[in-house]
């Protein structure tokens, strides 16, 4: 009973000490660390780590860039967009336009909304020198016709779209340039060329499909033209058809910095001819592009129709560079 009292006392001993030795005073509150600062809420979030699933803002496509240069397809991209290029086109030595020396002007501008809704510009342009015939050279210059229409946007998918166009190319060009406006386009853009005059006002619907796929563009489209208002044909400016069907494909790449380049093929069938021998012709195009910066690049094309006249084929081929710029 004696061992028990003293081990208890001995008990109650170490238990006291141990309080006392690892009792803590409270802290001084001088010396207590700083509250963290406020958080500032402009300050933007880090950014997640790899992996996490999080959208990266960093890889989204720049909302300003050009886009591809497809031959014979128009912009697709939201925002409003600018395009002028100038082209010189070669005809054969013995045919009648041998001799004229010819450049053909473009200024094409379009704005799609958000909503996928838009419009566009085109005005055509040319300048013309040519033999007078006395030892001289005359010159002429001045704008074909000038079309107006509408666009539509249907995207399909994040690598897919189809765009609509609607329009009317006005007979605004007159008498010398409803003949020499074509002519100055029909190298370089085939596609687009016939609307730019011939005496006549010319009713444009048209449907294009673009698909992207890592670098690659593809891009195909069919359309008709149909001139209203044409004259009898006295004037030499009549082109005799009811109207032109066309269609068109493009192929082409576009790296991440904006160079690119691009090949184009079309097909044209004139509908109602009044020679079924020739109501067809074919042509062909390039393009190759360099960026200026993200939202403008320069280019350089090359287009190469073929045509048959009634007693000759006319052997044609045009060059030419142009800016294209994403301008919001």
């Amino acid at each position: 009973m004696k061992f028990s009292l003293v081990s208890g006392s001995a008990l109650l001993g170490v238990a006291l000490l141990a309080n006392a030795a690892f009792a803590q005073l409270p802290p001084d509150p001088e010396q207590s660390p700083p509250p963290p600062p406020p958080t500032d809420p402009n300050v933007a979030p880090p950014p997640p780590p790899p992996g996490s699933g999080a959208p990266d803002v960093a890889a989204a496509a720049n909302p300003k860039a050009h886009g591809p240069i497809l031959p014979n397809m128009l912009p697709t991209r939201v925002g409003a967009t600018i395009d002028v290029r100038m082209d010189y086109t070669q005809f054969s030595e013995g045919s009648f336009l041998d001799g004229i020396t010819i450049l053909g002007f473009v200024l094409h501008g379009q704005y799609i909304a958000p909503e996928n809704y838009g419009g566009y510009v085109q005005i055509p342009y040319y300048y013309a020198s040519f033999d007078s015939g006395d030892g001289g050279n005359e010159s002429d210059n001045g704008a074909g016709n000038i079309e107006v229409g509408g666009l539509y946007r249907l995207p399909q998918g994040a690598n897919q779209e189809i765009l609509l166009r609607g329009g009317i190319a006005l007979d605004t060009a007159g008498q010398q340039g409803g003949f020499l406006a074509p002519f100055s386009q029909i190298g370089p853009r085939f596609y687009d060329a016939y609307t730019t005059g011939f005496g006549a006002t010319w009713l444009r619907g048209e449907g294009s499909f673009r698909h992207n796929s890592g670098n690659l563009r593809l891009a195909a489209s069919g359309g008709i033209d149909v001139p209203v208002g044409q004259g009898d044909g006295e004037d030499g400016l009549s082109i005799n058809v009811d109207a032109l069907g066309k269609a068109a494909v493009s192929a082409g790449f576009e790296q991440p910095g904006g160079f690119g380049a691009a090949i184009g093929f079309v097909f044209m069938a004139a509908i109602g001819a009044e020679n079924s021998d020739d109501d067809t012709a074919f042509g062909l195009n390039a393009t190759v592009n360099f960026p200026i910066n993200p939202s403008t690049a320069i280019y350089g094309a090359f287009g190469w129709p073929a045509i048959d006249d009634e007693n000759e084929d006319l052997d044609i081929w045009a060059v030419g560079a142009g800016v294209r710029a994403a301008v919001f």
